[in-house]
């Protein structure tokens, strides 16, 4: 509330004002807001020289008192729930490397008739042991300490004066110290099951693993310390710096994390879609060879004879002409060339070379049972690396759309052109 001098009805520059008011019955609070903006507006309009630019805010009362703070709050309650948990699971491990010391004694206890669910309810007693006292301390350490905190609180948080150890502080300690109680006696719990085949070889075979079990506890102790110090750090500068750059491992390590799973996972789908069933053995199948011929050349022939090394059970020449006089010059090559294989044309007035192969191919498939089908696709091989570029475009692309084909095997049968006229067969792809 403002206070000002004057009477309130003719004074016009007064303008901060605060009220405190209750929202009538079935009210919205946007409706109040809108309401307030009209009679902002109004008085705008009655005097111009005061109230122009003028408006008014409707703010719910608890957020005006308590103001911005909850967002912190919410990430300091998670950073203790976090240490919450560190701490019982490495108090679970500490209880776990005692059980693994008292085999023998859970070994004897099972001969004598104890039943699981007795040492069960051993091993959740003893946790409740530890889990009692450590609530209790806490309540004592809040009790004693929370005026010290209150005066460390910066003095822009809202309601410090309210802070203190309440009921239901007491009600959530309890919560929690049970909740304690089955993180950290059923680890061991689970630990005993077993306990009695351990046991009894310890005592039958009388070895000692005391030497190894203390490295095991202090490597444990060093790690357990070294996981609860890099959690405080990573809770503090989480909470304090996450508008300023501190999101980016919050966010970009567990995508990480999830990449790799992705990444694992997949090869383990493809290795055991590749691993060999027990007793299965190599089955005969036919193959067909096709050669892909464009014209005839010292490297169509390089390939072709390299076909007929291969004995399949099956082989053609394959060429795709535009018109009927590009099908009779590869004809007319053909015969002066006296080639011993048969040669089948397929017609594609647009030049194109990949569909018309693939067809043809799938007829094969149809025709011919459990079959291969080996592709050999000439090529020549220029001296410079700018020369490449200009060739062998067509037969690239055919390549890469031959090979997600499924049982179909693409051999490359290239010709390495050296100088001027030297022509040299190389190594079959």
């Amino acid at each position: 509330m403002c206070t000002f001098g004057g009477d309130a009805t003719t004074v016009r520059d007064a303008h901060l004002l605060f009220v405190v008011a209750r929202l009538a019955p079935g009210v919205a609070l946007d409706a109040a807001g809108d309401h307030l903006a009209r009679v902002a507006a109004s008085l705008a309009r009655a005097y111009p020289d005061t109230n122009t630019g003028l408006g008014g805010r409707v703010q719910p009362l608890h957020e005006a008192i308590v103001g911005d703070v909850r967002r912190p709050l919410w990430l300091l309650q998670a950073g203790v729930m976090v240490l919450w948990l560190v701490a019982c699971v490495n108090v679970a491990h500490l209880l776990m490397g005692r059980a693994s010391r008292r085999a023998h004694e859970f070994a004897v206890r099972v001969a004598l008739g104890a039943r699981r669910r007795d040492l069960v309810r051993q091993c959740l007693g003893e946790a409740l042991a530890y889990a009692l006292p450590g609530g209790a301390l806490g309540l004592l350490l809040a009790l004693w300490t929370v005026d010290g905190l209150v005066a460390l609180a910066p003095p822009a948080l809202p309601r410090l004066g309210e802070v203190a150890v309440e009921p239901q502080t007491v009600l959530a300690a309890l919560v929690c110290t049970l909740g304690a109680t089955l993180l950290v006696g059923l680890v061991p719990a689970w630990w005993t099951r077993g306990a009695l085949a351990v046991g009894l070889q310890a005592a039958t075979t009388r070895t000692s693993t005391a030497p190894g079990a203390r490295r095991w506890q202090r490597g444990l102790v060093i790690n357990a310390v070294g996981c609860v110090a890099t959690t405080i750090v990573l809770g503090v500068v989480v909470a304090s710096k996450f508008v300023y750059g501190a999101w980016i491992p919050v966010v970009v390590i567990p995508l990480i994390v999830l990449v790799f799973q992705r990444i694992h996972r997949h090869y383990l789908r493809t290795d055991q879609r590749l691993r060999a069933d027990p007793g299965e053995k190599v089955r005969r199948r036919t193959n067909t060879v096709v050669v892909l011929v464009g014209k005839v050349t010292k490297g169509s022939l390089t390939a072709i004879g390299y076909a007929r090394s291969l004995n399949p059970d099956r082989l053609v020449a394959l060429t795709v002409v535009s018109n009927p006089e590009e099908q009779e010059r590869i004809d007319r090559q053909w015969a002066d060339h006296q080639i011993p294989v048969e040669l089948v044309s397929l017609y594609s007035p647009y030049r194109e070379l990949t569909r018309p192969i693939l067809r043809y191919l799938d007829d094969l498939d149809d025709r011919y049972e459990d079959d291969f089908v080996t592709v050999i696709v000439p090529e020549f091989s220029l001296e410079h690396w700018w020369q490449k570029l200009l060739h062998n475009q067509s037969a690239l692309l055919l390549r890469t759309r031959l090979r997600s084909r499924p049982n179909t095997v693409v051999t490359s049968v290239p010709f390495h052109i050296v100088g001027d006229h030297e022509v040299v067969a190389s190594a079959v792809e």
